[in-house]
């Protein structure tokens, strides 16, 4: 009896000794361990992500003056007045995606342990979050001027 208790505790210390030298040898790796926490790729993707927004928030500072008092910002609205929205709301998309570039860096940093293509599909996902936006605040301006 103590012989096949025995016998399972190796198998269990093997199996764990080799799962984590396993997990040790991939490519996944701790985001704490240095300065460095994001590749070049991620930092890129991130890159990408801030001038979006600053595109954005340009592009509407520069049309602002131009721009109707009402826009139609709600284009799933029933069409006519629900439609419409006050111009100092469209402000309010680059302030959305910011709060989206501000999440998935903070669940890139808190996350201790992670492998490196959640955190560039994370980026990337962001990344493409924020195209959609930035289309819509062109899209919406090019409609009104």
């Amino acid at each position: 009896m103590t012989k096949t208790k025995n016998n399972q505790t190796n198998k269990l210390a093997n199996q764990w000794f080799y799962s984590f030298h396993w997990l040790k040898k991939s490519k996944q790796r701790f985001l704490f361990e240095d300065d460095d926490s994001l590749s070049q790729l991620n930092k890129k993707l991130f890159k990408l992500n801030l001038g979006l927004i600053l595109f954005s928030t340009f592009f509407i500072l520069v049309s602002f003056v131009f721009l109707p008092p009402v826009i139609p910002l709600f284009f799933s609205a029933p069409w006519g007045r629900l439609q419409l929205a006050p111009k100092e709301t469209l402000f309010l998309l680059p302030i959305i995606m910011l709060i989206m570039t501000s999440i998935a860096l903070f669940i890139t940093k808190k996350i201790k342990f992670v492998d490196e293509i959640i955190i560039r599909n994370l980026f990337g996902s962001t990344l493409l979050f924020n195209l959609m936006l930035a289309i819509a605040i062109i899209k919406i301006i090019w409609i009104v001027i």
